[in-house]
């Protein structure tokens, strides 16, 4: 699950199993077009390691610096 404060932003959310997933190689990803919070589920999710990618296509309003 990703959660952007910024509701005016557009985020992406990729899962794949084993290695790490691009734009057009994953294995799971989000379904909520034009949305800054994003949820990927994996039915029965594999035992190993998975890894994300966070792609943010639109970003209005950045998160502020510490």
């Amino acid at each position: 699950m990703l959660d952007d404060s910024a509701t005016n932003n557009v985020n992406e959310l990729y899962l794949r199993f084993g290695a790490p997933p691009t734009r057009g190689e994953y294995d799971y990803r989000f379904t909520t077009s034009s949305s800054s919070d994003q949820r990927v589920s994996v039915p029965l999710a594999y035992a190993g390691t998975w890894y994300a990618l966070v792609y943010g296509n639109t970003i209005r309003t950045p998160a502020p610096t510490p």
